[in-house]
């Protein structure tokens, strides 16, 4: 320990100075490249690597935390409790009658008076016959058009023999509305019940006997 003790002091170097130091650690050639005057000291590119994809980690939370958030406003602003309500399916509005339906029942109509063989015609897109067939759907509703239709048909033969030989062929839309106050009043009295006709009186009913309360008549 002496010859050691007397080896460093002729160096020159006090053996506490030494006890105190440590051994420098050895550095790559790129730890020791300059950093850009102004800026923090370059990165390794590994050390890069690995702080971008840690913040890429923490941004993808923070958004789906931020969706999960306004998801959960969302239900509770709807009066949900936090629940998010079920979809309800919207329902297709009821269809009316219209004049595809008027068409239809003068196409039954036509056929049950001369056969499924007779040929009608398709009505055009935009035609008169459709025109009128909004007006009786409005004025009558679609219950009371389509009676009144078979009854046009049905009773076709009879009035084309009343016209006196004015009308022919089938009948149509067109003198459906011609002659609608007599079709439709028709339609709307075929089905009624007449009155019942009085009961005959016999002889033995009170119309035909004396009244007792009265004088009699007789010879005393």
């Amino acid at each position: 320990m002496t010859d050691l003790k007397m080896t460093f002091e002729k160096c020159g170097t006090p053996i506490g100075e030494l006890r105190g130091k440590r051994r420098k650690r050895s550095f790559s050639p790129a730890d020791h490249a300059e950093a850009p005057e102004g800026d923090e000291p370059a990165l390794p590119e590994s050390m890069r690597a690995r702080a971008g994809a840690e913040a890429g980690r923490r941004r993808a939370s923070e958004g789906r935390m931020r969706k999960e958030m306004k998801r959960q406003e969302r239900a509770m602003s709807d009066g949900g409790g936090g629940v998010k309500p079920p979809r309800v399916k919207p329902v297709a509005p009821v269809r009316g009658p219209n004049s595809k339906d008027v068409e239809q029942w003068f196409r039954e109509g036509i056929w049950a008076l001369f056969g499924r063989k007779f040929l009608l015609p398709a009505w055009p897109a935009s035609c008169g016959q459709r025109s009128l067939s909004l007006k009786l759907l409005e004025n009558y509703g679609p219950d009371l058009t389509k009676r009144t239709i078979m009854l046009f048909c049905q009773s076709w033969d009879r009035i084309v023999r009343e016209s006196g030989g004015r009308l022919s062929g089938a009948p149509t839309v067109n003198l459906l509305w011609a002659m609608r106050e007599r079709i439709f009043a028709e339609a709307q009295t075929q089905d009624r019940k007449p009155d019942a006709a009085p009961k005959s009186r016999g002889r033995d009913s009170d119309e035909f006997r004396e009244d007792d309360s009265g004088p009699s008549l007789g010879w005393g």
